[in-house]
């Protein structure tokens, strides 16, 4: 897989081969509208995939997807306290 360095979903999005050969190394940061991409990203997250042609496969066609699950989808809410569910 050849690395690449985009823009998706808004955010800055980089994967490439991670060095143990069997993993993909994603990196996803988000900025708020109108700030400097020289400042701190708002959101930021890094993922280990495992290596395979179906996730190979994913992040070719479905990056805007996974990218929004991963910083704006249900692995990234707040967690709830007990209160909160009353």
């Amino acid at each position: 897989m050849n690395e690449i360095d985009t823009w998706e979903a808004g955010c800055k999005v980089r994967f490439f081969d991670w060095i143990d050969g069997k993993h993909i190394y994603l990196h996803m940061e988000y900025f708020a509208p109108g700030q400097s991409l020289g400042s701190a990203p708002t959101k930021e997250l890094s993922v280990l995939l495992e290596k395979t042609e179906e996730t190979e496969y994913r992040l070719r066609y479905f990056l805007n997807s996974i990218v929004n699950h991963f910083l704006f989808g249900a692995l990234n809410h707040e967690r709830t306290t007990k209160e909160d569910n009353l």
